[in-house]
C-alpha cells in the first residue's frame, strides 16, 4: 500500500478554489470563508496531525436561552450525523456563540478522494446545521446578508 500525500493548507485551498469557494487571505495557518448565516475556518492543528473544519453562526442568542440552545444541540447530536456542536458564552457575556467542529486525522496523509469527502461533508453538514438553527429559531436571525 502506498503512502498518502501529506495534507497541506495549499491542497485545501486548491480544493476550495476548484469548487469556486472564495476564501479570505490565509491567516495564522487557516483559511476562512463566509456563507449566508455563518463563517467557516479550515486549519491544520498546530500540535496534532488533524484537519479541522470549524464553523461559527452569525447569530448571538441571549445568554438566558442557554438551556434551550443546549437542549436543541443535544437533540441534533442524537438525531443526525455531523459536526460536534457547542454553545458557549460569546465575548459579550450576555450573548451565546453557536459553533461546530469536524476533525479528520491526517497523520498518515490524505488522498484526494479522502480530502474531497471530508471537505464536502465538513462544509455541507456545517452549513446544514446552521440552516436548521435559522429555521428553528428565526427570531435569532438578526443580521442582513449582502
Amino acid at each position: 500500500m502506498s503512502a498518502q500525500p501529506a495534507l497541506t493548507l495549499k491542497r485545501v485551498e486548491a480544493w476550495l478554489s476548484r469548487r469556486g469557494i472564495a476564501v479570505g487571505p490565509e491567516e495564522g495557518g487557516a483559511v476562512f470563508m463566509s456563507f449566508p448565516g455563518c463563517d467557516i475556518g479550515v486549519y491544520l492543528h498546530a500540535k496534532d496531525p488533524v484537519l479541522v473544519v470549524a464553523g461559527k453562526w452569525h447569530g448571538r442568542p441571549p445568554a438566558e436561552r442557554l438551556d434551550e440552545m443546549r437542549t436543541f444541540i443535544d437533540t441534533q447530536h442524537r438525531s443526525t450525523y455531523g459536526p460536534d456542536l457547542a454553545v458557549t458564552p460569546a465575548h459579550d457575556p450576555s450573548l451565546l456563540l453557536l459553533s461546530t467542529q469536524m476533525v479528520a486525522y491526517v497523520g498518515a496523509g490524505m488522498s484526494d478522494a479522502q480530502l474531497d469527502a471530508f471537505m464536502d461533508m465538513g462544509l455541507g453538514m456545517t452549513r446544514a446545521f446552521f440552516a436548521t438553527v435559522e429555521e428553528r429559531f428565526p427570531e435569532l436571525v438578526t443580521w442582513e446578508e449582502d
